[in-house]
């Protein structure tokens, strides 16, 4: 469980962007540098703001969610492809409460590419406090169980696989892995979907094209929800925050992510030999 991570999003450097502070909202202006890959679009900010302070599950901030409101921001995959692997810590602090549809989505994979791309497939809290994986035509296609733990975080892990535009086609398959509370850096899910086959991932070609952070949904009584370590790879499971260190050969293993400069604490910047490279993926 180490694929090579294509775009991640630490959150940790929006609070050095001139002018940031604790409570602005987040444009995809703000997502990169220290933070790693900007955001590449995004159709609403509305609601979404980082954090310095507690919840965030590695270094200095996280992206939080405040409102009930038609809002995410993404990435364009580094080109078409059929399969991904997408790794996304979520802290929930209460259910979602809604009268209509699954929940506010925490991730989307898209065809296509950017805001106006078209659905595949959704992970969703329920109002019932479930984990789902929803398809394009809507329909619930696998429920965790036992599901997240509130006011904790929860690592979730996907591999979605698409091959058709067919509707419930069998090479369309994903597998849902969810290491809730404690064990959000573990190494074995308390959920594995195993590989669901049969499903209708949009119906325009047979590739996956973007990815999307946020609700995207109009929900009344949403949740506050905060994001940290958002991740996708191509070759394999992203797996848990690895954070390293350079020692002129290997790297190692080390759970220091802030140096501090004298008067305040930085997200730890590693030189590889050739480059200053962010630790916390």
């Amino acid at each position: 469980m180490s694929g090579t991570i294509q775009k991640y999003n630490t959150f940790d450097g929006i609070g050095l962007t001139a002018g940031a502070t604790a409570g602005n909202t987040i444009v995809s202006g703000n997502t990169g540098g220290w933070s790693g890959t900007p955001f590449e679009f995004e159709v609403s900010n509305s609601g979404l703001t980082w954090s310095q302070a507690l919840p965030h599950s590695r270094g200095m901030a996280s992206w939080v969610c405040t409102t009930a409101a038609w809002a995410y921001q993404g990435w364009n995959l580094a080109a078409p492809t059929g399969t991904v692997y997408v790794r996304l810590y979520w802290y929930p602090t209460a259910i979602s409460s809604t009268s209509t549809g699954n929940g506010p989505s925490l991730f989307k994979l898209r065809e296509g590419t950017g805001g106006t791309s078209t659905g595949a497939i959704s992970i969703r809290h329920t109002p019932a406090g479930s984990l789902i994986v929803e398809d394009s035509a809507g329909a619930t296609k696998a429920t965790a169980s036992p599901g997240p733990t509130l006011n904790a975080w929860n690592r979730i892990e996907l591999k979605a696989v698409k091959s058709s535009a067919s509707t419930n086609a069998v090479g369309n398959t994903f597998n849902l892995r969810l290491y809730a509370g404690a064990n959000a850096d573990g190494t074995t899910p308390d959920y594995d979907s195993g590989v669901i086959t049969g499903n209708t991932f949009g119906t325009v070609g047979t590739t996956l094209g973007c990815l999307w952070l946020g609700p995207s949904s109009n929900l009344t009584n949403q949740a506050l929800m905060y994001f940290d370590n958002f991740a996708y790879a191509l070759d394999d499971w992203v797996g848990p925050v690895k954070t390293k260190y350079w020692t002129g050969s290997v790297w190692k293993v080390t759970k220091k992510t802030r140096g501090y400069t004298g008067a305040a604490f930085r997200p730890l910047k590693i030189y590889d030999g050739s480059a200053w490279v962010d630790p916390t993926r």
